[in-house]
């Protein structure tokens, strides 16, 4: 049964908004409500509980709870599927990619910060406020808009989750709300209405999905700000942008009801994304002043005033007043809420409009719904609701040009000329769909529109719905727009890490202040635990911002600096060294902390970090050396090659007594490819030049030498020296490496006594009797050095068949390269254990271990008595 039409004062019919309408804008609704109250409360020093967000969120939607409980409403089927789709999918896609931790994605350090100012405000149930101290912690996050952190703390109330869990799927619920209004100003400015056949409703489903399927396909502008670049702030603004056209597109009615939500949902504009609130509060102020001549003084009570002279000025000019009070409702909100809120913010030094940051760059696939959008514009002129839709996409096109022009003059940071494009977007989504039900509609003239109006006779046949829907479909398969498939989400965080470090941070608030990660590649990560979630300040995180270019210490590094924390947080670990405690394991994760004092002998560790840059016009190497203990030290030399060929070579000779950390580097000079140096504060050696410095590509390694043998070697940089003598194409690198002893324990090995070539010694050595098949063989070898090795040996064990062939094996440096033999001293013992995998096919039998050690720095392998191959002893595969 039909729904009754609803008069105005005026007389004037509206009809009863549809059931999506109402679900939409009523959590659209709370959403602006929650906001604004927690903005409020927080500038008048008031607390901002999550009870206070959940209680303003209600009020915010209960106008349209009312109007539900009421019957106000009518269902429009095809409306009402195609939003709840379109919902259900674009918000469920973006879930899926983080499930099932629903931690962030992406590798945009603004997660980090957003996470912080939720922290904050959940936290201390307050906004920040402007001091060294927040500065410090928050950064420019002091002053950033809290309207999607209110959001954050609200749903983690409602849901009972914890806040960085609750992050990421509330901004992708946004993202789904997104498509489903979409959804709804695509059905409104084609006045798809009436009663249709169960066929044509159908279609019409079909046709309303096209602006969805736009968002999915093309994700740049839209999707990517929650799953990439984590502007979680900017997903909402974009939701709060597309309500309040919602309200002057799909209901543009005259009530004062609804221009005080529209001017609730411009103060939580205001409040979350200040810079985009001018588009539709421009919007609607051509839409309010529009409809005073729409409105019509007909009923008896008007007529009544005529008579009696014009004296009720509120009626006889109903117009005119009811088009200033609604523009009142509108927009002084959000002028009350500029005044309170984003004047203070303005005044801790953040100038919106010099603020730089990244936007992808548009490019002619990334803008296909805009582009589709084009062609399409002039099927919704005919229609004042799709004129209006029409309208606010014409705001956005010129406010890209206009910030464009300010970027230009330097007047603005160029990228928020691109940041309206996720405005844009999604509008040209919903005039592309939009058109599409228009094409399916060409049967007539709507009735809205006067007969002298009607559309073309080729839109009134029967054809006109097929050849609608292959037009579009066509213009979307030539752009690609059938490619919604989702990329592999880029996840930093995992359960364990966020376990290991809310354990840190509520059982030792002093160590979680002061902990570091360690055993982590350069990126993001260590920024995310030390700052995101330990809390610690960014001006003091050193460690964190070093790690985004720079790899964060390795566990085994981090264990001798003592100059670095004695905390630390580890994405996985093996087997424990001496002198580190595991605090405690979260599954591959845990927290270590540094005994106070370490056996140096035992470890004999040798640590090398180094850092290559472009700085002063110049390629620099930084390399930072620790070696607690004296002795004999590899001499380090920073080569320049060509195609294998050496061009230069910057000797570095460490100082073999120093026992504290030692700073050695160099610089290449573009123009001639010779150098600079320096070994720590003592020595400032110059490098000469080659004779002929060549040009094309070039690389730049650091070799560690003994005795002439290279005993390692790790690329710093490759670049381009164009014919100018200049460096093109630098793609620098960082890290580390990393020498000390690991304890294996070998008490319990049977002893041995094999011999290779007086250089190296096998004097024990453990072996399961019986292995299955395709297990791992765990083998333990006990080594001795009868004097100093200038070169690193790989020992290999062997598992060999009864013909002698080689069915499995492990060659590799002792120790996992940790402990190589040239860092060995003269006659000490040295046990590794081996994990060899066995193959799942290989046959049951008797199979025989072997032991060969090889030399490949003299290109051969050792002997060991009679032959290469040691015995060992024998193995029993079983099935």
């Amino acid at each position: 049964m039909s729904k009754p039409t609803v008069s105005n004062r005026y007389g004037a019919a509206a009809e009863p908004p549809s059931l999506a309408w109402l679900l939409i804008s009523g959590a659209g609704g709370a959403l602006a409500a929650l906001v604004v109250a927690g903005i409020v409360a927080g500038r008048l020093g008031l607390p901002i509980s999550a009870d206070l967000l959940l209680g303003a969120a209600l009020i915010g939607a209960l106008p349209q709870a009312l109007a539900l409980v009421r019957g106000r409403w009518r269902v429009r089927w095809p409306q009402l599927a195609a939003a709840a789709v379109a919902l259900a999918v674009v918000g469920g896609v973006g879930l899926a990619l983080a499930w099932p931790s629903l931690l962030p994605l992406g590798l945009s350090v603004d997660a980090i910060h957003h996470t912080q100012l939720i922290a904050w405000i959940a936290e201390r149930a307050a906004l920040p406020q402007p001091s060294d101290d927040i500065r410090g912690l928050l950064g420019e996050m002091m002053a950033y808009p809290v309207g999607m952190a209110l959001v954050v703390v609200a749903a983690a109330r409602a849901s009972g989750g914890a806040l960085l869990e609750v992050t990421y799927p509330a901004a992708a619920l946004v993202g789904g709300l997104i498509a489903a209004l979409v959804v709804l100003l695509s059905s409104a400015a084609a006045r798809a209405d009436g009663h249709k056949s169960p066929l044509r409703s159908a279609l019409d489903v079909l046709a309303l999905l096209i602006g969805p399927l736009l968002l999915l396909a093309h994700r740049t502008y839209l999707m990517e700000a929650y799953i990439d670049h984590s502007y979680y702030t900017m997903v909402l603004g974009v939701f709060l942008v597309l309500l309040i056209v919602g309200w002057l597109v799909v209901e543009p009615g005259r009530s004062r009801g609804s221009a005080a939500q529209l001017g609730l949902a411009l103060a939580a504009l205001m409040g979350t994304y200040p810079l985009w609130t001018p588009l539709p509060a421009a919007l609607a102020i051509v839409a309010i002043w529009r409809e005073r001549a729409l409105v019509r003084t007909t009923n008896d009570e008007g007529q009544e005033a005529k008579r009696r002279g014009m004296k009720r000025l509120s009626v006889v000019f109903g117009p005119w007043s009811l088009a200033l009070g609604r523009l009142a409702l509108a927009l002084i909100p959000a002028l009350a809420l500029a005044l309170l809120d984003v004047l203070p913010r303005l005044r801790l030094g953040q100038t919106v409009l010099a603020h730089e940051g990244l936007v992808t760059l548009p490019t002619a696939q990334r803008l296909t719904p805009i582009l589709l959008a084009l062609p399409c514009a002039p099927l919704l002129a005919g229609v004042r609701r799709g004129r209006r839709l029409l309208l606010m996409a014409g705001l956005a096109v010129l406010a890209i040009l206009a910030l464009a022009l300010l970027a230009r003059a330097g007047l603005a940071a160029g990228y928020h000329s691109y940041k309206i494009l996720f405005i844009l977007t999604p509008l040209a989504a919903a005039i592309v769909g939009a058109a599409a039900v228009r094409l399916l509609s060409f049967t007539g003239a709507p009735a809205e529109q006067p007969a002298r109006r009607r559309l073309p006779s080729i839109g009134r046949s029967r054809m006109a719905p097929l050849v609608g829907v292959g037009a579009l479909a066509l213009a979307l398969a030539l752009t690609g727009s059938f490619q919604v498939v989702p990329p592999p989400a880029i996840q930093i965080l995992n359960p364990d890490l966020v376990a290991a470090a809310r354990w840190l941070r509520a059982n030792s608030p002093p160590d979680a202040a002061r902990a570091i990660v360690a055993g982590a590649p350069a990126g993001p990560l260590s920024y995310w635990l030390q700052i995101g979630l330990l809390g610690q300040r960014r001006d003091r995180a050193e460690t964190a911002t070093r790690a985004f270019t720079v790899p964060p210490p390795s566990p085994e590094s981090w264990l001798i600096d003592k100059q670095l924390a004695p905390v630390a947080i580890v994405p996985s670990l093996g087997q424990p060294l001496p002198g580190m405690t595991v605090a405690a394991r979260f599954g591959s994760a845990a927290v270590l902390r540094r005994a106070p004092r370490l056996d140096t002998t035992a470890l004999n560790p040798l640590v090398i970090r180094y850092e290559t840059f472009w700085e002063d016009e110049r390629l620099k190497t930084a390399i930072e050396l620790t070696r607690p203990l004296p002795g004999p030290m590899p001499r380090l030399e920073l080569r320049i090659s060509q195609a294998g060929t050496t061009v230069s070579t910057f000797a570095l000779p460490p100082d073999p007594s120093r026992t504290r950390t030692q700073y050695l580097g160099a610089d290449v000079l573009p123009d001639t490819l010779g150098g600079v140096g320096y070994v720590n504060a003592g020595s400032y050696p110059t490098f000469e030049p080659p004779a002929v410095a060549p040009t094309g590509p070039l690389s730049l390694t650091l070799r560690l030498s003994l005795a002439g043998n290279a005993v390692d070697e790790r690329l710093l940089a490759t670049f381009e020296r164009s014919g100018a003598g200049r460096f093109e194409a630098i793609a620098p690198s960082s890290g580390e490496l990393i020498y000390l002893r690991h304890d294996a324990g070998g008490d319990d090995l049977r002893d041995a006594a094999i011999d290779f070539e007086g250089t190296l010694r096998l004097t024990g050595w453990r072996a399961p009797s019986a292995a299955a098949q395709g297990a791992p063989l765990e083998v333990a070898l006990r080594w001795q050095a009868p004097r100093p090795i200038d070169r690193s040996l790989f020992p290999a064990v062997l598992v060999l068949d009864s013909q002698g062939r080689t069915v499995a094996q492990s060659l590799e440096a002792p120790q996992g390269g940790f402990y190589p033999t040239w860092r060995w001293q003269a006659g000490e013992s040295v046990t590794e254990r081996r994990s060899i995998s066995l193959p799942a096919g290989l046959a049951p039998g008797v199979y025989r271990l072997g032991l060969q050690v090889h030399d490949f720095v003299g290109q051969r392998v050792l002997s060991a008595g009679d032959g290469e191959v040691a015995p060992l002893g024998e193995i029993v595969v079983e099935q």
